[in-house]
């Protein structure tokens, strides 16, 4: 027999369930669930009209279309914009709160790449403003707050924008519409040529069917910013089609002639109120300003920067006396435009800030943090370009404050994690000394920054610190042995043995880097550090131990032993040998007494040593670890015994032929 039926299952669509179970079922991950859900409330809406006086539980359920509109399946969409087509009516005095909690997700639904979706928003739109014509104000803003964000897909706005002449409606027809009016122009100015076209069309609907004259004639402040608006559109319009332009045109000939009656009593507080509107940063146009701070089209930020550039290059004493007060807020949209991707971008970009900086001389010290933490974002970017943009910008900015203060706002980024930015930073300051006047600055402070990146595991690093370390070795005149406590200090809190023989042989060639014609440091070092190179017998010489310990870098701890046994050692071969390393002893044997220590003093240490003198010399020679401790021959008695005894087995050999 069946057993009895289960009356605790779960409520089905087709029944009418309660509150709580309908917004269970629309939060149902199952499709059809959700869509059935959908169409039953349709029909529940078209049957009862009370029915929604009756739910309780209102907000829930508007919050659980707002995810609706949003789904993953176009059906779900199209079902609930259809409901709400449907049960509008039924909302009675609640249809404006309902509606306006939707609508930004109801707008982009305008958008869709679904016609059909495009159709039922459409209704339910017309609809709403049939029912609730006060209302075109607020779909007025909605609908330019959504075509200016321009995080929005292109063809998404595009789509929005032919479907808006199907909102003008002759129910709305008393409504004011300049806020589309003017937030359409304002997106005419800046937009492609493909949405100017489609713009201008839109204009025009509005012009033929909502009669916009009626309200201009209303609004004489809106007139003037309208008109102040429209007057660069006469060059942008002859790009575009015949049929567009000339559309366009019956909108502007309208509001010229409106334009005309208006009366000149209040004409100059006018246009004050418009010209201050216009302006951002005291000097820069709005519409510029909007330029700048367009994310997604490159070339369209391009075009506000070109322009900024053109302003600050003729800016007049009175225009800084407008600027200065803007200077923050101006940097800060110049440093959002620095973290753009596009390389043109950054360019002309920081060429603005370079030339702000000339043209405000005297006004840019309040700022100097500000201009340094902007162009940082671009520190240690191989593009030469930028790395002669970045040098010019420091440059002019010591010049037009203080040589010393920049380069201490500089110094933070001397530990930055990237070696990039170290090196650049080294180089900068480097161009300081050679340009400026020594004299107001402390370089005790500065050898005191430089002086642990002697020591720093990237090559380009240290070669950028030891040419800077010369230049202040030159520029210390009697004071070297300061510089040279520094390098001591280094050398035992790092245990970098050694250093302090490299920075004198570096300090002792007196060979200085100087500035090349574009601005960049070139160094004085006579090698380059590519790894490929042959140095067979020049990190031989005391004269070049600072090339050796540069060379010496990424090969782990800075010691005699770990710079010999680097891969270069290996690869090349014989670049170091027994002679270079009784040079680099004798060399460390200058040390003052309490500094001699040397790695190998040690019976462990010897042993390291030892086997490190076999390595670099002869790979058939036996392991230091077979050598009795106290057999501490020099190496000189090692070699000549190890060729006496193969020249004794070479006689046994030739012997033991004969025999044959």
């Amino acid at each position: 027999m069946l057993g009895p039926i289960s009356s605790d299952r779960i409520p089905t669509p087709s029944l009418l369930p309660r509150d709580d179970d309908i917004i269970e079922l629309l939060r149902s991950n199952d499709f059809d669930v959700r869509l059935q859900t959908l169409n039953r409330l349709s029909a529940i809406a078209k049957r009862d009209p009370q029915w929604f006086p009756k739910f309780v539980k209102k907000g829930d359920l508007f919050k659980q279309f707002d995810r609706l509109l949003v789904d993953d399946r176009w059906e779900v969409q199209h079902q609930c914009i259809k409901f709400l087509l449907d049960a509008m009516p039924t909302f009675g005095n609640n249809v404006e709160w309902c509606i306006s909690y939707l609508l930004p997700r109801i707008i982009m639904k305008l958008g869709s790449s679904k016609i059909t979706v495009r159709r039922v928003t459409n209704q339910m739109l017309t609809t709403y403003l049939r029912l609730q014509p006060d209302a075109v104000n607020i779909v007025q803003k909605m609908l330019i707050s959504f075509l200016l964000n321009y995080d929005n897909e292109p063809a998404v706005r595009y789509e929005v924008l032919n479907e808006l002449p199907n909102l003008f409606i002759p129910e709305c027809r008393p409504q004011n519409w300049s806020t589309l009016v003017d937030g359409l122009t304002k997106w005419m100015l800046i937009s492609e040529p493909k949405f100017q076209e489609k713009i201008a069309l839109v204009l025009a609907d509005v012009n033929s069917k909502l009669i916009l004259t009626h309200h201009l004639r209303t609004s004489s402040l809106f007139s003037v910013t309208l008109c102040n608006q429209l007057t660069p559109l006469s060059g942008l319009l002859s790009t575009l089609p015949l049929l567009s332009s000339a559309k366009f045109y019956l909108v502007r000939h309208n509001e010229e002639c409106i334009l005309a009656e208006s009366t000149s009593s209040g004409q100059s507080l006018s246009d004050t109120m418009a010209t201050e509107k216009r302006n951002r940063f005291g000097i820069i146009p709005a519409m510029v300003s909007s330029m700048l701070n367009n994310d997604t089209e490159a070339s369209t930020r391009i075009t506000g920067l070109e322009q900024t550039k053109m302003i600050i290059e003729k800016i007049s004493a009175e225009d800084i006396r407008k600027f200065v007060p803007h200077l923050h807020s101006y940097f800060v949209t110049l440093g959002n435009v620095l973290d753009d991707l596009n390389f043109k971008v950054v360019v002309v970009c920081l060429d603005v800030v370079r030339l702000t900086i000339e043209r405000l001389n005297g006004h840019i010290a309040a700022h100097e943090q500000q201009i340094v933490s902007i162009i940082s974002k671009h520190f240690g970017n191989q593009k030469a370009v930028i790395k002669q943009l970045i040098m010019n910008i420091c440059m002019n900015l010591m010049q037009n404050v203080t040589a010393k203060s920049v380069i201490a706002l500089l110094c933070v980024y001397l530990e930055h994690q990237n070696s990039r930015i170290r090196e650049e930073i080294i180089n900068v300051i480097t161009a300081a000394l050679l340009t400026f006047n020594t004299s107001k600055m402390n370089l005790n402070a500065i050898a005191a920054v430089i002086a642990p990146l002697l020591t720093d595991p990237k090559r380009r690093v240290r070669m950028a610190a030891f040419e800077n370390y010369a230049l202040l070795a030159s520029l210390s005149s009697g004071r070297v042995e300061t510089l040279l406590k520094y390098v001591r200090e280094v050398e035992h809190k790092y245990r970098s043995f050694g250093l302090l023989n490299a920075v004198t042989a570096r300090l002792s060639r007196e060979c200085l880097p100087r500035i090349r014609y574009d601005g960049l440091i070139e160094y004085s070092s006579p090698i380059s550090l590519d790894a490929s190179i042959n140095l067979r017998g020049m990190t031989q010489m005391s004269e070049f131990l600072d090339l050796d310990w540069i060379l010496s870098a990424n090969c782990g701890p800075s010691s005699a032993f770990s710079r010999t046994l680097s891969p270069r050692a290996v690869d090349i071969g014989s670049i170091r040998s027994v002679a270079h390393a009784s040079s680099f002893v004798k060399a460390v044997q200058q040390q003052p007494s309490e500094e001699r220590k040397m790695p190998w003093e040690t019976e462990n240490d010897y042993r390291v040593g030892l086997k490190f003198l076999y390595h670099i010399c002869d790979d058939m020679l036996p392991s230091p670890d077979s050598v009795p401790v106290a057999r501490r021959h020099s190496y000189e008695e090692e070699v000549e015994a190890k060729r006496q005894q193969q020249q004794q087995q070479q006689q046994e050999q030739d012997s033991d032929g004969m025999c044959l």
